[in-house]
């Protein structure tokens, strides 16, 4: 903590020595520099902004974590949410701040299918090494249905933050009952997967990209608590019951039926229409926020 202090003392000595900027961005402005130079910023009355960098959630009670400072420490006063599920949020912890509506910064890319099977793929999701216990109860809720679900192409994709060989070394000394193969996303926010692949996780972040994407998504929910749930498109299974019943559901459903009852959960979090490709970025929603709210973007204190 004291070197935490002195850099942070150190930042605003430099800081004083460089040209004022006309505003500041940062992406996580929750956590220690960023948030500290953030701080320091709004004392020189220099227009901050950040943004979210995924759909969040609060955890509330037993749950609470750490995590929540994405929400509950921004310091910076104007907020750039995007979507309508988000805005909500973040004006409730955070209610002396600017908050604007304007769409989702970080969207993934759906690339040509490398999959070579003639079956439906059900990709499972996991989680990354803090979440370990989140990975073991999606395994063993598949693996429970595991002699109904024989007819599809089952795909375990790992978390790109995991050690590939230790992680397929854990997932081989499950026994699983089912065939499946082993991907490591390398991190590169991108899928190749077949339009009428199914889709298994309980991480959120991975579920609105899926959607967005068009993909038929199921979301396993964990038994936390929260401060509001967030939108989904089908309800969350809490059991292999539910899983199973979801999957043969989405076999049967259309691509383009699941298009429409989606579309609405895409345009609520992340303000995107599905598959949406538009020039938007954060830059030029900063500089024209600037230019048309430059009476009013400071008149808010801490």
């Amino acid at each position: 903590i004291n070197y935490d202090i002195l850099k942070l003392s150190d930042l605003e000595k430099d800081f004083n020595k460089q040209i004022k900027p006309k505003s500041v961005l940062s992406m996580k402005d929750f956590q220690r520099f960023e948030n500290g130079i953030i701080q320091i910023s709004n004392l020189k009355n220099v227009p901050t902004f950040t943004t979210q960098h995924s759909v969040h959630h609060y955890f509330i009670k037993k749950n609470e974590r750490i995590g929540n400072m994405m929400l509950s420490n921004s310091v910076s006063k104007n907020i750039l949410c995007w979507g309508e599920f988000n805005l909500k949020i973040y004006k409730y912890f955070n209610p002396q701040s600017n908050i604007f509506l304007t769409g989702a910064y970080l969207r993934p890319k759906k690339i040509s299918s490398n999959v070579i099977s003639s079956k439906i793929s059900l990709i499972i999701c996991l989680a990354c090494n803090r979440r370990l216990p989140e990975t073991i109860a999606i395994l063993k809720k598949v693996n429970k249905i595991s002699k109904f679900i024989d007819e599809f192409n089952i795909i375990i994709r790992l978390h790109p933050s995991v050690n590939f060989a230790e992680y397929k070394k854990f997932i081989n000394n499950f026994n699983l009952n089912f065939k499946y193969t082993v991907e490591f996303n390398k991190g590169e926010f991108k899928y190749s997967y077949k339009s009428n692949s199914i889709f298994i996780t309980g991480l959120s972040g991975v579920y609105y990209d899926l959607i967005y994407l068009g993909y038929k998504t199921i979301f396993y929910k964990f038994p936390y608590d929260l401060f509001e749930e967030l939108p989904r498109v089908l309800k969350p299974c809490k059991n292999e019951k539910d899983i199973l019943n979801q999957i043969n559901k989405l076999a049967k459903l259309k691509n383009s039926k699941w298009k429409k009852i989606s579309k609405k959960i895409v345009k609520k979090t992340l303000n995107h229409n599905i598959l949406e490709v538009n020039d938007r970025s954060i830059i030029k929603d900063v500089f024209k926020i600037i230019e048309n709210n430059k009476n009013n973007l400071n008149n808010f204190s801490y």
